[in-house]
């Protein structure tokens, strides 16, 4: 079975139609799922990208332990929950999981300047962290 991880709503998207298949475990990290479960890991909605990067991950550590192997990851850099994507990558990789990540880039003409921020920044730290490996 494939680990299939969807960051954010626009990933937790993709990663449910991937989960209609029978070959792939889905995992999501988002504000909009209803509620905590042993696939899903409910944030908390906060205003700014900057809340996320500082927010306590000990329940998103636990959550994110479970996965095991190889895992693929979805985000869209849009969203705000996707400023916790560089952390949870860490913890992934702490347990020795072989992260692939798959980013979607919105049409940033038609973002906010914060949004379109958020989007750049997302997008370069994951550029940077293909690049060391």
């Amino acid at each position: 079975m494939k680990n299939i991880l969807g960051i954010g709503s626009a990933g937790c998207n993709v990663a449910k139609q991937l989960g209609q298949k029978k070959q792939y475990k889905v995992y999501c990290l988002s504000p909009e799922v209803e509620k905590n479960t042993k696939y899903n890991c409910k944030l908390e909605i906060y205003d700014n990208p900057e809340e996320y990067e500082s927010l306590d991950l000990s329940r998103v550590d636990k959550f994110l332990s479970t996965i095991k192997g190889a895992c693929t990851a979805f985000v869209c850099g849009a969203s705000n929950s996707s400023a916790i994507t560089l952390r949870a990558l860490e913890i992934l990789h702490k347990n020795d999981v072989k992260i692939d990540v798959v980013y979607f880039k919105p049409e940033t003409e038609v973002l906010s300047e914060v949004k379109r921020l958020n989007e750049r920044a997302v997008r370069h730290v994951l550029q940077e962290y293909a690049r060391s490996g």
